[in-house]
């Protein structure tokens, strides 16, 4: 029973996150928000209802993808040499 309950809880904070994220990074929020499977666009959603536990149990979502490649070594020091 408490791992069904962290699952909830955790798609929840997603959904939190994605509305959170939004203003700052709306190419990342829009993905996240249809991986969750939610109607509507997170773009629409109203910031105060991002502390509400609105995905029911037993919602399915899609399956996740990578939203952030990881940055490597080499790819910082290319960049930091042009600086």
């Amino acid at each position: 029973m408490k791992a069904k309950t962290a699952l909830y809880l955790c798609v929840n904070v997603v959904r939190s996150l994605a509305i959170l994220l939004e203003p700052y990074m709306p190419f990342s929020a829009d993905p996240l928000w249809g991986e969750l499977n939610l109607e509507g666009t997170v773009h629409k959603q109203d910031w105060n209802t991002a502390s509400e536990l609105k995905i029911q149990s037993k919602h399915k979502i899609s399956k996740p993808t990578v939203l952030f490649m990881k940055v490597k070594g080499e790819d910082i020091s290319k960049e930091q040499e042009k600086l």
